[in-house]
């Protein structure tokens, strides 16, 4: 979702992000077995964001060029969240109103709305909820090429470092029934830290993957996201939930999903498109899922089928609201 630019066209990376956020979309309207799925979405989107910045970030001469490349990197993360946070200002605002007012105003509920603008879910204090991967891939970032440097770039060490924490993620999600850990920080910056790791593992040995194909890819692919789903179907059946945060076989998904998606090449002619709406789409979908509730609730409507229908909604009237950027783009370029 948030690489920065390349020369060589992945095209199959561009229709599995669009792929991911149709997943997305599927887990925040609740559709059955697809939002299981979908929980691939956020760690396959920071595997391939870091993907792209490890491959040109490896590039780079020296630290002046490699800071300044960070600092690129951090700012278009940055203006890509203040921009929507724009056109969220209204639900922040009556989020704010809703916090303050179970509260009280004081400064302490003040500081406690800053936190939680920040650390939206489930607050969602800031208007939307999903912006937490955006803000943190802006804090994750940074911090774990600070760790990286302070471990004298000891690739083991910090992949450790990586594994412990998301096995406490683990824990505390997936298998929190049994555990009873706090998921507090579950929608922090150090849960991407696993999936960064990833992403630059995978630009460094990139010449080393070339040499899999992408049929052994696909069918180690396939395999393991069996196993995914049987995981989340047995912790469910167990007393969980069916739509964890993290599971055991959410990362190695992640990945193996990633590497089919770097070295497939489907045949279609312009994939910037689908790019470029799954951003889109990402971002837009709080909008009309809050439209769309408002609405069935003041009219009280309900009928089978209701999460398949708000999910069609949400789509629907992105894309819509996506050409019409597209046309106000065009336009304004003139």
């Amino acid at each position: 979702m948030l690489e920065m630019s390349s020369k060589k066209l992945y095209r199959g990376i561009d229709v599995f992000k669009l792929i991911a956020a149709f997943g997305v979309v599927a887990v925040h309207t609740g559709i059955n077995f697809l939002n299981t799925l979908g929980r691939i979405g956020v760690p396959f989107f920071v595997i391939i964001s870091s993907f792209f910045f490890f491959q040109h970030y490896f590039k780079l001469s020296n630290a002046e060029k490699r800071k300044e490349y960070v600092k690129k990197f951090v700012k278009r993360l940055c203006l890509l969240f203040l921009t929507w946070e724009f056109f969220y200002i209204p639900l922040a605002l009556r989020e704010y109103v809703k916090i303050n007012f179970e509260r009280g105003f004081t400064i302490k509920t003040l500081l406690v709305y800053v936190f939680d603008f920040f650390y939206p879910v489930p607050s969602n204090a800031n208007g939307w909820g999903p912006s937490w991967y955006l803000i943190a891939m802006c804090m994750a970032l940074p911090i774990f090429i600070s760790i990286f440097y302070l471990l004298r770039k000891n690739w083991v060490i910090l992949g450790i470092f990586c594994v412990l924490i998301e096995i406490y993620y683990i824990g505390a999600n997936g298998y929190g029934f049994l555990t009873h850990w706090s998921t507090l920080g579950t929608y922090g910056f150090p849960r991407v830290f696993i999936y960064i790791y990833i992403g630059m593992l995978i630009a460094k040995f990139r010449n080393k993957i070339n040499e899999y194909s992408f049929k052994k890819c696909f069918g180690c692919f396939s395999s393991i996201l069996i196993l995914f789903l049987i995981e989340n179907f047995i912790i469910g059946i167990l007393g969980g939930v069916f739509t964890s945060e993290e599971v055991v076989t959410t990362a190695p998904t992640a990945l193996v999903g990633s590497l089919v998606a770097i070295k497939w090449q489907p045949n279609i002619a312009n994939t910037v498109n689908a790019r470029n709406f799954s951003t889109f789409l990402y971002c837009a979908q709080q909008w009309e899922i809050v439209v769309w509730r408002s609405f069935i609730h003041i009219f009280s409507i309900t009928f089978l089928e209701m999460n398949l229908i708000e999910f069609m909604f949400v789509v629907i009237s992105s894309y819509i609201f996506y050409l019409l950027y597209r046309w106000i783009r065009n336009e304004t370029v003139k």
